[in-house]
C-alpha cells in the first residue's frame, strides 16, 4: 500500500508537470507542488526499503524525510485557495 501511493505522488508530479501554465504566481505553486510529491514520494520508498531491511536508523530517517517533504503542504493549498480566490 506504501509503494502504491508513492506511485501516485510520482504520478501527480508527472501529470502536474504536463500541465503548462501561464501565470508566474501559479508556476511557482506548481512548482512547489511536484516538489513536495517527488519528495514524499522518495521518502516513502525510502522508510519501505529502510523496513524491509530492518533498518531502524534509515527508516528512522525516511520518517523525517517525509515529515519534511509534506511540510509545504497546507501553506501550498492556503497559498494557492487564497490566490484563486482573489483572481
Amino acid at each position: 500500500a506504501m509503494l502504491q501511493a508513492a506511485d501516485a505522488m510520482e504520478g501527480a508530479s508527472q501529470d502536474m508537470e504536463s500541465i503548462i501554465v501561464k501565470d508566474e504566481q501559479l508556476q511557482d505553486y506548481q512548482a512547489g507542488f511536484i516538489k513536495m510529491y517527488r519528495n514524499t514520494s522518495k521518502a516513502t520508498r525510502d522508510f519501505v526499503e529502510a523496513f524491509k531491511k530492518q533498518d531502524r536508523s534509515a527508516a528512522e530517517e525516511a520518517l523525517s524525510n517525509l515529515q519534511k517533504a509534506t511540510t509545504p503542504e497546507p501553506k501550498l493549498v492556503a497559498d494557492i485557495n487564497s490566490y484563486c480566490s482573489a483572481n
